[in-house]
């Protein structure tokens, strides 16, 4: 789950502020902030499974598998490829 909670983190704490991961005075937010995620992740997988981020990366890479490889390039394009 670390892209769905990566994710999650990041706008958490850009609709909380920064206060949530630094206060210089203590680090209480912080560690609560800490805890919340790590219980929150560990409670979807447990049951859930899969993030709802990697479940949908793994649906578009799939769905781009089974459109099958690209179509082979012309002879012209593979030309200026080569080209710096």
């Amino acid at each position: 789950m670390p892209l769905t909670v990566y994710s999650l983190q990041i706008v958490a704490i850009s609709l909380l502020g920064n206060d949530v991961v630094w206060d210089p005075q203590s680090n209480t937010v912080l560690i609560w902030f800490i805890a919340t995620t790590l219980i929150g992740a560990w409670s979807w997988r447990h049951f859930l499974g899969r993030g709802p981020l990697e479940r949908l990366l793994k649906a578009a890479v799939q769905t781009t598998l089974r459109a099958g490889p690209p179509p082979p390039a012309s002879q012209h394009d593979r030309r200026h490829q080569d080209d710096p």
